[in-house]
């Protein structure tokens, strides 16, 4: 499929308070009907649209309106744009600027707050920036490149007649990290911000044990069965659980019924059990090889939401580049029929595929 080549903003409040304030989205429209609004400030893909201004991902609110986004990008604080972002991994060492003490935690601002270089090409759109950031933990720095590159993908249930009446949207991302000087281990890390509420999917091999990062989760939240975990992220405070990369399959769907209708966000990606993956909770340095996590954020400084996240295979300091390509497919309609589709694309046993 190609991208229409399109230099205008999606007729919407968050597109014209983007612009008023400073920074304008870009919009790829592909040939589906599928919609992207991508925020080149901090290499963000804002908004998943399927023919109307329902965003399947979650926006800070700030942005809704040009004086309170005007406020939000002058401060001095982290801005949280919302949507699906791609960020530095092991998060120990380029999160903590004084680990091990974990008291601070400081996003890598010149990665989630720089300006993102857009490029548009005849099958997409092109995002590149190039940066240095701390390498807190073992000390020195990663000089890296990283560009996305956002085309269209089909379908998965398009030859199922039953599901003809589910609205679709969206798209596939080639990431690719370079390491422009000798550094640290650093891995392509991808997280989406989803609307608060609904139930993260992750399906596994065999009986998952999921591993509790951090925060309390009630006992009804966190359900272990065989080949799949189900959470349901409603609670208020910050929570986050992770799967190992030998137990991970690489798919996760995220379920929620906003109102009348339902939705159904799928992240299909790549998971290689013998890659090396370093990621882990923060304060077990030994525990790490994690590839698939979900973080649960309910507060009145951060926003309500539920990340949908995942690692590519760490590159290591003997390694100069990172590629990782996954799709996102988002579904919209009838309850009992998006519930279909959750369980034709999450719920079965996906060992197989």
């Amino acid at each position: 499929m190609a991208a229409e080549t399109l230099f205008y903003f999606m007729d919407s409040a968050l597109a014209h308070s983007l612009q008023a304030a400073g920074q304008p989205a870009e919009i790829l429209r592909l040939t589906d009907g599928s919609e992207l609004m991508v925020l080149p400030y901090g290499g963000r893909i804002l908004g998943l649209f399927a023919g109307d201004e329902r965003n399947f991902f979650w926006v800070n609110p700030a942005l809704q309106a040009a004086n309170s986004a005007r406020q939000f990008f002058n401060s001095t604080r982290w801005q949280n744009t919302g949507g699906e972002r791609t960020w530095l991994a092991p998060e120990a060492e380029y999160f903590f600027p004084h680990y091990p003490d974990l008291g601070t935690y400081l996003q890598p601002r010149p990665l989630d707050a720089g300006q993102f270089a857009v490029m548009r090409k005849q099958d997409g759109l092109c995002l590149t920036s190039e940066f240095s950031t701390p390498a807190w933990r073992s000390g020195g720095s990663a000089h890296v490149r990283l560009t996305l590159l956002l085309t269209a993908t089909s379908n998965p249930l398009r030859d199922q007649r039953r599901f003809l009446g589910l609205a679709f949207a969206g798209y596939t991302v080639q990431r690719k990290l370079t390491r422009i000087a000798p550094g640290p281990a650093v891995g392509i890390w991808c997280l989406n911000q989803l609307p608060h509420g609904g139930e993260m999917l992750l399906p596994a091999t065999g009986l998952p044990a999921p591993r509790i990062f951090f925060g309390q989760i009630p006992t009804d939240d966190l359900v272990v069965e065989p080949g799949l975990v189900r959470y349901r992220m409603r609670s208020l405070g910050e929570h986050k659980i992770g799967l190992h990369a030998s137990t991970a399959v690489g798919r996760v769907g995220y379920w929620s019924q906003p109102g009348s209708e339902a939705e159904l966000v799928v992240r299909n990606f790549s998971i290689k059990p013998d890659a090396v993956y370093l990621d882990g909770p923060p304060e077990q340095p030994n525990d790490i090889g994690y590839a698939v996590e979900a973080c649960n954020v309910a507060n009145p400084e951060l926003g309500h939401f539920s990340e949908l996240e995942y690692h590519a295979p760490t590159m290591t300091a003997d390694q100069s580049v990172s590629d990782d390509t996954s799709q996102v497919w988002a579904f919209r309609g009838p309850p009992g029929l998006v519930a279909e589709a959750r369980r034709e694309l999450v719920e079965r046993d996906l060992r197989a595929r």
